[in-house]
């Protein structure tokens, strides 16, 4: 994911006649070296492990992969939490400063609108 790559959620909430533009969901560029690298190599990696017997030399250095490969994916999931949560964030904050009062909405609404029907910008992103 590039730097200054932003991504913008096509649906927003109707409001009285109105539409209420929502924040940008900026996603963090996770495409830096070496967190892309070694989660691609620890994706193979794991498939070698499951080759590989205990006996074989290389068997503490496959694992060794595999578990950078998984740490890896761990900060590329915490990173998304945290860029999906702050956007969720700036939405309702966004929704509260449009001074209008017929919109009710919460947290789960964002949630549902971006696991449900993600913009097709975000969706390939991702699969990235």
């Amino acid at each position: 994911m590039a730097d200054n790559d932003n991504i913008t959620v096509s649906s927003t909430p109707q409001a009285q006649g109105s539409v209420i533009a929502l924040p940008h969901l900026i996603l963090h560029p996770f495409g830096a070296t070496p967190g892309t690298e070694q989660l691609l190599e620890g994706s193979r990696a794991a498939k070698d492990l499951q080759e590989a017997a205990i006996s074989n030399p290389r068997y503490a250095e496959i694992q060794e992969r595999v578990l950078l490969g998984r740490y890896q994916e761990i900060r590329m999931l915490l990173f998304l939490g945290k860029d999906v949560f702050r956007w969720i964030d700036q939405c309702l904050d966004q929704l509260s400063r449009s001074g209008d009062v017929s919109v009710k909405t919460n947290a789960q609404f964002f949630s549902a609108l971006i696991v449900d029907s993600p913009p097709e910008a975000v969706k390939q992103k991702l699969e990235e």
